[in-house]
């Protein structure tokens, strides 16, 4: 093992012997995060408590986002460059991108492009192509939506299992299509159940599969817009969270689907689709459970934005389309149809009761979280693929004058 030029002169002919590989020790990702705090403390930035792999300057001029390795610098120009500099003198550093107003860079296998006003997110081509050449789908016709109510009902007689080589073709794409999920709202909820048939999948979810995948093939173009349509000029904000839920849609466990989006400053910031661990005995239970999945998401944003942004108070409002489910909220204890509900899952009545957010009533087609929960319709999905800013629109206006001085740096440790 040859010593780090920094410590030995390169001529000096000097090897060391290397007692431990330094990556299999199990304390070696801990030790990293320490040394990497500590170097960027002793810089003067400050660790969130919020969320520890993000870190910001005591005026908030600045901000990193830390994965491991790999670091995207976001803030003022002359600021960035300044603190990237310091971080070169204590770690070894590699720029690997800048994204300037029209510019692309790449951080964590996710393309960003800077257009000013808004961000775009997407993935490489080359990732889309991968995904869709190995089944086969390159050329397939192009479907309309992630998926159809028909493949939500098996079919008699064909509930055969895959093959081992058809089986690892199945978890690669699924794999595939958990990462794209992050950039792409409107596969959430078939990705999620083509997950959940990872451990034994048969011939049904291979349909599935390949009718997202033909869904994917149609919309390559599409990429997440980050557009604030609000100003960051206040020190109270609101933090906007639509739920909704799927009761009893697993037809073989009965188990029901939560969906919720998060949006902040217009905003969307956060999504998912996820199954319930609690089989709900009525939808008003079931919209209750996807409320209380809503409400901790947003209390972590809740903190996250209090502690990076500095402000004095973050309002949060859970919009759902139930109004048992409200009720059930808002009111202190359970009833006569809810004496089952375990403790837990009251604790949002406290919430409500002590003003730390408030559920407001919504009619069932300005919900956007109904995508999460359910296979919609191509006109459905179009709709709330718009609503959630995960579009195929490359039009964007003119850069405001203050946005050029704005830079984001991505670099990783060499």
């Amino acid at each position: 093992m040859y010593p780090p030029t920094e410590f030995c002169n390169k001529s000096g002919g000097i090897v060391w012997k290397l007692n431990k590989a330094i990556y299999g020790l199990r304390s070696s990702p801990k030790a990293w995060q320490t040394h990497l705090a500590d170097v960027l403390q002793q810089l003067g930035l400050q660790r969130s408590t919020a969320e520890p792999n993000i870190y910001y300057t005591q005026q908030r001029s600045a901000y990193i986002l830390v994965y491991v390795d790999d670091l995207l610098l976001l803030g003022d120009e002359a600021i960035v460059n300044k603190i990237f500099e310091a971080i070169q003198q204590h770690l070894l550093l590699r720029p690997t991108g800048t994204l300037t107003v029209g510019n692309t860079a790449s951080f964590l296998g996710r393309n960003i492009t800077n257009r000013g006003d808004y961000y775009e997110l997407g993935l490489a081509d080359s990732y889309n192509k991968t995904l869709l050449e190995e089944p086969k789908t390159e050329n397939s016709k192009p479907a309309t939506a992630p998926g159809t109510s028909a493949l939500k009902t098996p079919i008699a007689d064909q509930d055969q299992p895959l093959s081992e080589d058809e089986h690892k073709a199945f978890r690669r794409a699924v794999g595939k299509l958990q990462w794209m999920t992050y950039t792409r709202p409107d596969i959430c909820y078939a990705t999620k159940e083509l997950a959940r048939a990872s451990q034994q999948p048969t011939s049904p979810d291979q349909q599935k599969l390949k009718h997202l995948l033909r869904y994917i093939r149609g919309t390559t173009h599409y990429k997440q817009i980050i557009r604030p349509t609000v100003k960051l000029t206040q020190t109270t904000h609101d933090l906007n969270v639509y739920v909704d839920s799927d009761w009893a849609g697993c037809v073989e466990t009965r188990k029901s689907t939560t969906g919720f989006s998060i949006t902040f400053l217009g905003a969307t910031i956060s999504y998912g689709s996820r199954t319930q661990a609690t089989i709900a005995l009525s939808s008003a239970e079931a919209e209750l459970y996807a409320i209380n999945t809503g409400a901790t998401e947003a209390l972590h944003f809740q903190n996250l934005l209090t502690d990076l942004l500095n402000s004095s108070k973050v309002n949060i409002k859970i919009h759902t389309d139930s109004s048992s489910g409200k009720s059930i909220a808002t009111r202190i204890g359970t009833g006569k149809k809810t004496k089952h509900v375990e403790l837990k899952h009251l604790f949002i009545q406290q919430l409500v009761a002590l003003n730390h957010l408030r559920i407001i009533k919504i009619h069932t087609n300005d919900n956007p979280a109904d995508i999460f929960t359910k296979y919609v319709s191509a006109e459905l999905c179009n709709v709330i693929s718009q609503v959630l800013d995960c579009t195929s629109n490359t039009i964007h206006t003119q850069a405001p004058e203050e946005a050029t001085s704005n830079v984001s740096q991505i670099a990783s440790k060499q």
